[in-house]
């Protein structure tokens, strides 16, 4: 069946309409293609939704929700704005700190709406692209070279990276915005709490830099758009006077003052745990049966495969596993595995077995 297509988009998940022409139901598939909490949502936020008054309008300026996380992240409430996910707060930063023609420098490969965002408004986008017989390590030197030569405006990375969950240290990212102040560093956070990173650079944000997170994945609402900017009051200010009316809604609203909740962060910190520890199994799993991975931060990895678009087809169709082709960021050879639990490892590596093999030869 002929299907519009999504923009030239490409995210985790099924793409629309194709479990319906496989004649599948999202319940019949084992999903390793996205990054959500597989132990959420807390019962807390699930609650404080279903409490939320939908009967009445949403406060247009968020306050409480904007105080809560403030008090979460130890900032000011004046340096803290909320979006409609963290892909509305993109669009809402390339609109306001470039102007059409200017250099966007993005560090690749990465999540690909910051360059869409970018290019939407006129922006020249360029990508200082980390290798793979790097570990997709950031070459901090190709990065300020290329910021200089270009002159560039506004610089995004995503720490920790999506796909290949490296992440450059608090250390680094402060000296490369003391290096080029007259640059913004636009920092998109969204796997930070699904991480073993221990510094956030919030309290510690350089002036130049602007934090973007995202509030769903780690929380397992993903249905509720829901993302929040860090950033100097002036930048919010921008954003504020750029951004539709009632740009979140009730519900979102209700939704971010209960991830704040210390309940809420116990079930993160927990789900965290349990889900790096599985992503360590998972990543030794393969290993064991010869197959190259990447080192990560996170809760995903990469896995090198060859092709990996005609996998990702082969698991679905043959098997019910979705796997992430990384072939929209630059990697057709990789895919991208999130973690799951015990039951749904098991699953996917049965699939894997009976649909690819092992790389490992047999002992004799």
């Amino acid at each position: 069946m002929d299907r519009e297509p999504m923009m030239g988009r490409e995210h985790g998940g099924p793409r629309p309409g194709e479990l319906e022409d496989l004649g599948f139901d999202a319940t019949d598939v084992w999903d390793f293609s996205v990054n959500i909490n597989p132990y959420g949502p807390c019962p807390a936020v699930v609650d404080a939704i279903a409490a939320a008054p939908v009967h009445r309008y949403p406060d247009g300026d968020a306050r409480a929700a904007r105080g809560a996380l403030a008090q979460l992240w130890n900032v000011p409430a004046a340096e803290v704005t909320i979006g409609n996910g963290a892909a509305e707060l993109l669009w809402l930063l390339a609109r306001t700190l470039a102007r059409a023609g200017d250099a966007v420098v993005i560090a690749g490969p990465t999540f690909s709406e910051m360059a869409t965002a970018a290019r939407a408004f006129g922006a020249q986008v360029v990508e200082v692209t980390a290798r793979a017989e790097n570990d997709f390590a950031l070459d901090e030197r190709l990065l300020s070279e290329t910021i200089l030569r270009l002159d560039a405006r506004v610089v995004y990375l995503c720490v920790p990276n999506n796909p290949t969950g490296t992440a450059v240290s608090v250390d680094r990212l402060a000296a490369l915005a003391g290096q080029h102040p007259q640059v913004t560093f636009v920092i998109d956070q969204a796997f930070l709490s699904l991480s073993d990173l221990h510094a956030t650079l919030g309290a510690r944000r350089p002036a130049n830099a602007v934090l973007v997170r995202s509030l769903t994945k780690d929380h397992a609402i993903p249905g509720l758009r829901l993302g929040a900017v860090i950033a100097d009051p002036a930048v919010i200010q921008q954003l504020n006077s750029a951004r539709p009316s009632w740009n979140t809604g009730t519900l979102v609203q209700a939704a971010a003052v209960a991830v704040a909740l210390p309940v809420a962060q116990a079930f993160v910190a927990a789900s965290r745990a349990r889900m790096l520890s599985d992503r360590r199994k998972l990543e030794e799993t393969f290993r064991a049966r010869g197959y190259t991975t990447y080192p990560t931060c996170t809760t995903f990895f990469l896995v090198e495969v060859g092709d990996a678009a005609g996998l990702r087809g082969r698991l679905l169709r043959e098997q019910r596993i979705l796997v992430r082709d990384c072939t929209s960021f630059g990697l057709p050879t990789l895919v991208r595995i999130g973690a799951q639990p015990a039951a749904a490892q098991a699953a996917l590596m049965k699939a894997w077995d009976l649909t690819v093999g092992s790389r490992t030869p047999p002992v004799p």
